[in-house]
């Protein structure tokens, strides 16, 4: 292990970063990749024969910039999200944090929402960080802004990136929104952040963490073999009932089947048996875990054969 962490940053992909914009009034989609400002509210209306739209920003870091070292591991300790707000606007007024001006409209404040779009960014992902969509790995991690200060605001994922990692994502994703009950008003409620194509370098998005390299001996290790492996959990995410399902092409493999929490703590022993050939099913109930409910969170499953890890994927419980 290296004996100080090191610190590095990850600078946002701007091909995986942009808006999708919903006019509501007309059911009409736009989706504007590539461009120097993502948006997120209630937007100003007279875009197209006066809609109300409202947008959702989307927001990428590709994890394969972090350096690859043979037998190792990252080891992730912190990680912020630094995204700058260059503008802001309340009813139409600059430089004014949207303050919604009828009861039970929108609310006072812009969220992120920690995602998993893939390689391309469509229309499909327009719900991509709502509560229990497939995409979704937590909703609402935390308040981006709520002022209408010009500045970086900053955001904790440490354990959001730890989650990627662990898991052997190449990216690390995440939504900008406003939850939003249309006031249709026709005045823009509305914040702006720099992406990762703007003409100034020092305004786009970024990741900043520390970390340190350890070998790869831990249970977050995974040796992929040279026979394919399959194992998924339906539903993902999940409230109480979760059903893991792998498939053996070998028979009388020692098979391990452990949960743990995104510090490496074991949660659950699900198998610890010798198998046969074939596929298995395996149902997990969060809500017995020695006598107490598992809290929401990111888990992992882990699939071990013959004492060799050869499958870690990710889970989530949501309350």
């Amino acid at each position: 292990m290296n004996a100080q962490p090191i610190n590095d940053t990850l600078t946002s992909i701007s091909s995986l970063g942009g808006t999708i914009t919903y006019y509501y009034e007309s059911d009409y989609y736009l989706i504007l990749g590539s461009f120097e400002t993502a948006s997120a509210g209630d937007i100003l209306g007279g875009f197209v024969d006066e809609d109300v739209a409202f947008a959702r920003s989307f927001i990428t870091f590709d994890l394969s910039d972090l350096p690859i070292i043979e037998d190792s591991l990252i080891v992730v300790s912190s990680a912020s999200i630094h995204l700058y707000q260059n503008i802001s606007r309340g009813n139409h007024e600059s430089g004014v944090f949207p303050i919604w001006d009828t009861p039970g409209g929108d609310t006072m404040f812009c969220i992120l929402d920690h995602i998993d779009i893939g390689n391309q960014f469509t229309l499909d992902d327009w719900t991509a960080g709502d509560y229990t969509d497939s995409q979704t790995l937590t909703s609402n991690i935390g308040i981006i802004s709520s002022t209408a200060i010009v500045e970086f605001k900053v955001l904790d994922v440490t354990s959001y990136l730890q989650a990627d990692i662990i898991a052997g994502n190449i990216r690390s994703q995440y939504r900008i929104r406003f939850p939003v009950d249309y006031d249709n008003d026709r005045l823009a409620d509305i914040v702006y952040f720099k992406m990762g194509n703007a003409s100034n370098l020092a305004k786009r998005p970024y990741v900043s963490l520390e970390y340190t390299i350890e070998p790869s001996n831990s249970i977050h290790q995974s040796i992929i073999p040279k026979r394919h492996i399959v194992i998924e959990c339906y539903p993902n995410p999940f409230n109480s009932f979760t059903k893991i399902t792998y498939q053996l092409d070998n028979p009388y493999q020692h098979v391990a089947l452990q949960v743990f929490d995104i510090l490496g703590e074991e949660v659950r022993l699900l198998v610890d048996a010798l198998q046969a050939k074939g596929k298995f099913d395996i149902i997990w109930d969060a809500k017995e875990n020695n006598g107490q409910d598992v809290p929401s969170g990111i888990y992992l499953y882990q699939l071990k054969l013959d004492n060799h890890i050869v499958k870690t994927n990710k889970l989530t419980v949501l309350r």
